[in-house]
């Protein structure tokens, strides 16, 4: 296989990859809401004291995946660090 056919079927994996987070986005955040975790049943720093981080990284988390969410459906996404966000929750580092 050349390198230009691999770089371009790698491109055809990252899509199909970036798809399917698309679709774990959608089903997060309709959780969230769904399930009044931003409010009637609200994510205690208790509940997720386990996991070493607080409700409100839980929150920011949702923002960052609502952002993702506009960048997808073509609507404006609001400045933020988002990179941040993302080491603060994240568990395999």
């Amino acid at each position: 296989m050349s390198q230009k056919l691999n770089f371009a079927r790698q491109l055809q994996l990252d899509a199909g990859n970036l798809a399917q987070l698309k679709d774990t986005i959608l089903t997060r955040t309709g959780i969230y809401f769904d399930r009044g975790y931003n409010s009637t049943d609200a994510i205690t720093d208790e509940d997720v004291a386990s996991l070493g981080i607080l409700a409100v990284d839980v929150s920011n988390w949702i923002t960052l995946l609502q952002q993702l969410e506009n960048f997808f459906g073509n609507v404006a996404v609001a400045q933020g660090d988002y990179d941040a966000t993302t080491n603060k929750i994240r568990n395999d580092i």
